[in-house]
């Protein structure tokens, strides 16, 4: 008689099945450059206070880059062209376009720097 009766279902809503992984060992889908760059031309203030990882050559030592980290603090139209004024941890500031803005978005993901 037990054979003939399903079992059960636990109570509650189902479990969320888990997506699959983007592939590859960089960033997801959602930080790549391809898909920030239209985002950040369509939104320029949706990275605003992001943080970001840029690569700079140190004085002292040549041939080495060192990736410092920084924050998105404004934006501006320059001419025809976005760009955001980013401010680095080391006193620097730079304005970054968005190809390279996404750049060091996506560079944040892949290391893991959240």
């Amino acid at each position: 008689m037990l054979d003939e009766l399903e079992p059960r279902k636990l109570p509650g809503r189902p479990t969320k099945k888990a997506r699959a992984s983007p592939g590859g060992d960089g960033a997801p889908n959602k930080y790549s450059v391809a898909k920030l760059v239209p985002k950040f031309i369509k939104h320029p203030g949706l990275p605003l206070k992001w943080k970001i990882l840029k690569e700079f050559v140190p004085d002292e030592v040549e041939g080495y880059l060192e990736t410092v980290p920084g924050q998105v603090k404004t934006y501006a139209l320059r001419g025809q062209v976005y760009v955001w004024r980013c401010e680095f941890e080391h006193g620097v500031t730079a304005y970054l376009e968005v190809e390279e803005l996404a750049e060091c978005v996506e560079r944040v993901w892949i290391a893991k720097y959240r």
